[in-house]
């Protein structure tokens, strides 16, 4: 499966160990973030063009825009558009946090510990995704707005189908 991000990508964001074997513990999580946070956000075709675009190293400035973000203007005023790559990045470190202390062996799951590192509590761990998991949800947003702000640029983005994007419900009173 072809990345939109790399680990030096996320290493620049995010702490990541430079003893990391990224191909067993890290890009799985970037695979995943992909085919299952991004892919039914943006739509099938959407995302089967970034990807087409990316890997024949579009230099369009509206994919360039779209993937890396920065400043637009809209109605007067300017916003910042964060960039799809921010997206992943903060939803694959999230990704990989949920197993980042946890080893598998033949026998299960395992944490491994030595005399001079104590492992974080889950609910430390908990919070390090939640974290994550919210950032990329902020980002997430503002490259909706981008998006929509720029449909006529993004064909396939206005052309999807947007019932099948994630929606939240909030509730404000009972009762």
């Amino acid at each position: 499966m072809t990345k939109l991000i790399t680990a030096s990508e996320i290493r620049a964001r995010k702490g990541l160990s430079n003893n990391l074997n990224v191909d067993k513990e890290l890009n799985p999580h970037i695979d995943e973030a992909q085919d299952f946070d991004l892919k039914p956000w943006i739509g099938v075709s959407f995302y089967l063009d970034l990807i087409d675009k990316f890997e024949s190293s579009s230099t369009d400035a509206d994919f360039l825009d779209l993937m890396n973000g920065g400043v637009y203007t809209y109605d007067g005023d300017n916003y910042e558009n964060p960039g799809i790559k921010n997206v992943l990045i903060y939803l694959s470190y999230a990704r990989y946090s949920a197993l980042s202390n946890a080893q598998n062996t033949p026998t299960g799951f395992v944490q491994k510990t030595n005399q001079y590192s104590e492992p974080i509590s889950n609910a430390q761990l908990t919070r390090i995704i939640k974290q994550n998991q919210s950032g990329a949800n902020t980002l997430q947003q503002r490259v909706e707005d981008f998006l929509n702000r720029n449909e006529s640029k993004y064909p396939l983005w206005k052309n999807c189908n947007k019932g099948n994007r994630k929606k939240s419900v909030r509730i404000k009173k009972i009762g």
